[in-house]
């Protein structure tokens, strides 16, 4: 699997350069112009832009299981995983996850894939794909300006077999009612894997953001401001999670006779088995339940 976007944002091979100015500019030339001077100065340094760009100068030229490999090793992220051996039971699964924090996940996970099968495919943020690193494995998409690339692009990776990795939610979980809750799963992943034939591998993955990450998020619901500032806090968040143990636990495959459309609507039925995917994910996770931190919560 072999995926390419614009490299705007980045320069260089092997050794590149993110520009938070460019790939805002690119994203929203309208708003950009309209903001107020200092504003990539400040969005420079709540994105590490400098430290990020120090990561891919050190790991840039390093292939995508290498890659991660550095990144957790450098954060001295420690992975444990169980049931490995459900991913053996199937051939070119495609794996469906929780999205709990935003990068650690995708880091460990694209390592326990690659790992196992030697291969993987990964629907995500374009922005991951100017990643020289990534860009052979990750499958640009773009959720505020879908093209018909990105779609072929993201058909070939179920038609291919590659193991495919996706995290149905599109949007990393946030806290309501005291507990870590998924946004509603996107019925997609289950219509080409029906389509294809390929088996689907639940996994849920360990983590929380940071009181402060969850805190922004209901500040800007109770102000009505729809831009989603709380992720412009990730690169923190991946930061936070230095030292941490993440738990991957694999469920049972279900084959592609269990992925059957049982009622009139395919779309209905589509969205019953990722909703039911999603509980199946949610179950894996159960009796290991992570709650963010006891921190004070800023006033």
């Amino acid at each position: 699997m072999n995926s390419r976007v614009g490299q705007s944002a980045v320069s260089g091979a092997g050794a590149s350069r993110f520009d938070v100015k460019a790939a805002f500019t690119e994203r929203n030339p309208a708003l950009a112009r309209k903001l107020p001077p200092g504003t990539f100065a400040l969005l420079r340094a709540v994105l590490h832009e400098a430290l990020v760009n120090s990561a891919l100068r050190r790991y840039g030229a390093l292939g995508p299981l290498e890659f991660c490999r550095a990144v957790l090793s450098r954060l001295a992220i420690r992975v444990q995983v169980e049931n490995a051996e459900q991913l053996g039971r199937v051939s070119a699964p495609v794996v469906c996850a929780n999205h709990p924090t935003g990068a650690v996940e995708g880091l460990v996970l694209m390592q326990t894939l690659l790992t196992a099968c030697g291969d993987v495919a990964v629907p995500a943020n374009e922005l991951l794909a100017t990643i020289p690193s990534l860009s052979s494995v990750i499958v640009p998409i773009d959720r505020y300006r879908g093209n018909r690339q990105a779609l072929a692009a993201y058909r070939a990776a179920f038609a291919s077999r590659s193991p495919v990795l996706v995290f149905p939610a599109g949007r990393t979980a946030r806290l309501r009612g005291g507990r870590l809750r998924e946004y509603p799963w996107n019925k997609s992943f289950v219509t080409y894997a029906r389509r294809y034939e390929r088996p689907v591998v639940p996994v849920w993955v360990s983590g929380c953001n940071s009181p402060w990450f969850y805190f922004i998020h209901r500040a800007r619901k109770a102000l009505g401001i729809r831009l989603n500032l709380e992720m412009l806090l990730l690169v923190d968040e991946l930061l936070r999670r230095r030292g941490d143990l993440v738990t991957v636990r694999f469920g049972a495959p279900r084959p592609p006779s269990e992925l059957l459309v049982q009622d009139s609507s395919s779309m209905m039925g589509d969205q019953s088995t990722a909703e039911s995917l999603r509980h199946d994910v949610q179950s894996l996770g159960k009796y290991l339940t992570i709650q963010p931190s006891k921190d004070t919560l800023p006033l």
